[in-house]
């Protein structure tokens, strides 16, 4: 019997599930630096939360955060969008030494999951099951459409480890080093 998916629905807040923060801000430290994708129902509780009303896509991250901080971001799932967030992510792993991590669909035969994610990231957890986003405040009711992931880009003088990432998130699925 299949489980029922999330169906197609004009709302743009597939808020991540609590159960998920709760394994970031576990991986974070405690304290997530910056969500550039919140919005009035997000559970993330980021220090520094921007919505796309201030435009938290194209944000500066490396000047709102500090070297060694924890970017989260569940962004919009169209294709364009996530594959720009996949290169930005990398970029300000390496350049501004902040570490990203990205809550986005398993799409293994994306040219972004294939180049930017299986090359560069650090490490990646593929969720199981289908992930139950908020919508609004409430959990919805199936599960995504499409398996999920979180990638870890990190960066090179993080303190967190590949072991950090695995005893944060093997809970939530399979945890694979990438480098």
């Amino acid at each position: 019997m299949s489980q029922p998916t999330i169906q197609p629905s004009k709302s743009e807040h597939w808020n991540t599930p609590p159960e998920v923060v709760e394994r970031v801000r576990l991986f974070a430290g405690g304290q997530i630096a910056l969500d550039p994708c919140s919005n009035e129902f997000s559970n993330v509780g980021a220090k520094v939360a921007l919505t796309k009303e201030q435009d938290g896509l194209n944000a500066y991250w490396h000047e709102l955060t500090e070297p060694g901080d924890l970017i989260f971001i569940n962004p919009p799932y169209d294709k364009e969008t996530i594959e720009e967030v996949a290169k930005r992510s990398l970029a300000i792993a390496r350049l501004f030494y902040r570490d990203v991590l990205l809550l986005v669909p398993t799409k293994s035969d994306q040219d972004w999951f294939q180049n930017e994610t299986l090359v560069r990231a650090r490490a990646v957890c593929f969720i199981k099951g289908r992930v139950k986003f908020w919508d609004k405040g409430k959990v919805c009711k199936g599960g995504a459409a499409f398996p999920c992931c979180l990638i870890w880009f990190g960066s090179a003088n993080s303190t967190r480890s590949d072991d950090n990432f695995s005893e944060a998130f093997s809970s939530l699925g399979r945890c694979l080093k990438l480098r």
